[in-house]
């Protein structure tokens, strides 16, 4: 997705017609949307226990979406092989 070429609600609508996203993280990446257009649009300030959330709720995202990404290729070439065999 072209993520800087969108706002963050055309960003969500994008995401939701992916099924892995919206089934597992429509929710986590509208929270985070949400927090980060405020820190970039408005002139509220965000201080280091909001900049420390919004950082690991990002390596939640990378770090959860990774193992759940492998985990599904394990289990389509443990298909495959099943069909295969």
């Amino acid at each position: 997705l072209p993520a800087m070429e969108l706002t963050g609600e055309e960003f969500l609508r994008e995401v939701a017609q992916n099924d892995f996203f919206r089934d597992h993280y429509h929710e986590l990446l509208g929270e985070f949307i949400v927090r980060s257009d405020i820190v970039k649009y408005s002139r509220e300030v965000i201080d280091q226990k909001g900049l420390r959330s919004l950082l690991e709720s990002a390596r939640h995202f990378v770090k959860d979406t990774h193992q759940r990404l492998e985990e599904g290729n394990e289990q389509n070439e443990a298909q495959s092989k099943q069909k295969a065999a």
